[in-house]
């Protein structure tokens, strides 16, 4: 299985990641635009993984479709920005991967995963 490792803001945590949906920010409040510029920077690295051969309606095809991506497993390094994580999540599970979302410890220094779907 393919493992691709993503954090969700650069500059934010130093992260062991292969690169990040977003460079920053601007408006935390402008949750349509930060959805926006997640689905386009998630589609513009990953979407060659997304297999567009078949899918599931969501909502009776009003909110496209679910697609399933075998083989593929994204592990999401967050960085605390939940307007961030929650448009990737949501970018990621309508496109069928497999998802752990990784949390920092304290603790430890390291991350630790949470399966996610």
């Amino acid at each position: 299985m393919k493992v691709v490792k993503i954090g969700t803001v650069a500059g934010r945590h130093d992260m062991p990641v292969d690169g990040y949906i977003l460079d920053e920010v601007q408006n935390p409040a402008d949750v349509e635009e930060i959805r926006k510029a997640v689905n386009t920077s998630l589609m513009s690295s990953i979407g060659d993984y997304v297999e567009s051969g078949w899918g599931i309606p969501v909502n009776g095809f009003d909110d496209g479709y679910i697609f399933h991506t075998p083989g593929v497993k994204i592990e999401l390094y967050v960085t605390g920005l939940t307007q961030v994580t929650v448009a990737a999540l949501s970018f990621l599970v309508k496109n069928g991967f497999s998802v752990d979302v990784m949390n920092y410890d304290r603790e430890t220094g390291k991350y630790i995963p949470q399966y996610f779907c």
